[in-house]
């Protein structure tokens, strides 16, 4: 889990790690979707994170090589 908050920008560190993480996980687990608290959580609207400073587009491009394809919501 990334510690941040919806007004701020994730930090360059946060973001390696993160595709670290993903890149390890996708190469042992079929991996079909990633999703922030904000798609998942009930009530909607319970959970913000990541929030809108989030760069989904950079994650999907570094991941993008994968097959199968990771879907992400839209953002």
């Amino acid at each position: 889990e990334l510690i941040g908050f919806e007004d701020t920008k994730f930090t360059e560190s946060q973001y390696r790690s993160i595709l670290k993480l993903l890149k390890a996980i996708t190469a042992r687990h079929p991996i079909r979707y990633i999703l922030g608290h904000d798609f998942v959580a009930r009530p909607k609207g319970r959970k913000q994170d990541p929030g809108v400073l989030f760069d989904w587009g950079r994650v999907q491009r570094s991941i993008s090589k994968i097959k199968p394809p990771i879907q992400f919501p839209p953002h």
